[in-house]
């Protein structure tokens, strides 16, 4: 049987959780900000500190054009033209996520498992991800003969909010 000290101790917890969520039990902002739907605007590439121009076509044109969303329940689903993704996520710290891939119509993405880093504001999200030469080398194999290959290459995918407001 409970104390009437416990009890009020357990009240209290229960009056801070629902009352004054910044007392630590609501989730960190930027948390809160990514959940909602987005739309892919544009993609950045950088390679060894270079930005590379990126091809005059639209990007419905690329295919390229999708829509993302974040659910509360750690949950996310990415949908496109030519693109259909969906899956889990959580936060590893304050600015980067892990995502894994349950289900997508490219077969080699299923159960991929990837850190990237956020940003994240009311109406902007993007991801970095950074490639270093080996792990170009792993998965677009050696470099041929004439060709050129960066030791490091930063892709930003940037999205905005679709609709107004943090939902």
């Amino acid at each position: 049987m409970l104390t009437l000290k416990q009890l009020a101790a357990i009240a209290s917890i229960i009056f801070l959780g629902n009352f004054y969520p910044a007392a630590g039990f609501a989730k960190p902002p930027q948390e809160q900000l990514l959940v909602g739907k987005w739309m892919h605007s544009h993609q950045i590439q950088t390679d060894d500190g270079r930005v590379i121009p990126q091809k005059k076509t639209s990007i419905e044109d690329t295919g390229i054009k999708a829509t993302g969303e974040f659910f509360t329940d750690n949950t996310w689903v990415l949908n496109g033209r030519k693109v259909r993704s969906s899956g889990t996520y959580r936060w590893v710290d304050s600015e980067h996520i892990e995502q894994k891939v349950l289900e997508s119509n490219v077969a080699i993405q299923v159960g991929m498992l990837s850190i990237k880093r956020i940003r994240v504001s009311e109406n902007r999200l993007e991801f970095i991800v950074t490639h270093d030469r080996a792990e170009m080398e792993r998965y677009l194999g050696p470099v041929k003969p004439g060709q050129k290959r960066p030791n490091e290459t930063i892709i930003t995918s940037v999205f905005t909010r679709v609709g107004t407001g943090n939902p």
